[in-house]
């Protein structure tokens, strides 16, 4: 027996034996799934008060901890704009560290505050329904998880000290392997399997070797510029601002000339920006 998916429109009603659709079609059909989501409880907590459940809303400090219980915390409940196993796995860490007693959690008063903070915003931000009550955006939970360990990268050290590798964590994957750099739980090879991402995950899907494209050659100018076209854009640019110069640095209506180099440097840090976001998506996202 061979199942297929098919999309359709808008259902404009249901009839004796079958679907409407808004489109004029009509489908013949046995069975009708709602997937209007679900509802949670804790049906083995005993009291069933440790953690009451009202409108599929709970109290949970950053979705894990009761505010009053430093005993107890909640893995996985939470709705990602992403993949939960990162932030569960992260959640987890965190938890076992306060059951430790190797990191302490804010007062009673500072939880219940922070948990009303993120339901007006979520309420802000979502309709109000049942759907949208453990909604979180993956990097900035992540980050406030990551905040609480210690394990968040020092996006600022990286900035003044490896820019190019700064630029990967700011524009790149959010991989867990990000939060395994500094603080409690560190790995050596965190930062080698963050920027070999990109060919671990081509080699699972890549079916042949290709071969070496002449523009890929290794050398000083091709790591940061690998690709032909970046090397033509950035020989155009040069052109373009040494005329520049000569042109608005010269003459009665000149301007000054670190002015101009003001103005230059900062056109040069946006194109090399955006270089190198070309440059880094692109790797990620070719299969040779």
């Amino acid at each position: 027996m061979i199942f297929t998916v098919r999309l359709q429109g808008d259902v404009e009603r249901f009839e004796r034996n079958g679907v409407r659709f808004e489109d004029g079609t009509f489908a013949e059909v046995d069975t009708v799934i709602l997937a209007t989501g679900y509802t949670f409880n804790f049906p083995y907590l005993k009291p069933q008060e440790l953690l009451p459940v009202k409108n599929n809303q709970i109290s949970l400090y950053k979705y894990v901890f009761p505010p009053d219980l430093d005993n107890l915390a909640v893995i996985g409940l939470i709705q990602p704009i992403g993949s939960i196993a990162p932030m569960s796995e992260l959640q987890a860490r965190w938890a076992t560290r306060v059951f430790a007693g190797k990191t302490d959690l804010p007062s009673r008063d500072v939880m219940v505050k922070d948990i009303e903070e993120m339901r007006m915003a979520m309420e802000r931000r979502y309709t109000a329904s049942q759907r949208h009550t453990l909604q979180v955006d993956f990097v900035a939970y992540m980050d406030q998880l990551a905040h609480q360990i210690g394990v968040r990268p020092p996006l600022k050290r990286y900035f003044l000290t490896d820019f190019r590798f700064w630029f990967r964590l700011f524009v790149g994957g959010n991989f867990p392997y990000v939060y395994r750099l500094v603080g409690p739980g560190a790995w050596p090879g965190a930062r080698e399997a963050i920027e070999t991402a990109g060919k671990r995950i081509k080699g699972a899907v890549k079916q042949r070797e290709c071969r070496m494209r002449r523009y890929k050659r290794r050398g000083t100018l091709d790591e940061y510029l690998p690709y032909a076209s970046m090397k033509w854009w950035a020989s155009w640019l040069v052109v373009i601002l040494l005329t520049g110069l000569w042109v608005f640095c010269s003459g009665p209506a000149s301007i000054p000339v670190w002015h101009y180099f003001g103005h230059v440097l900062l056109f040069f840090f946006v194109v090399f920006m955006f270089l190198m976001y070309f440059n880094l998506v692109y790797d990620m996202s070719t299969m040779c």
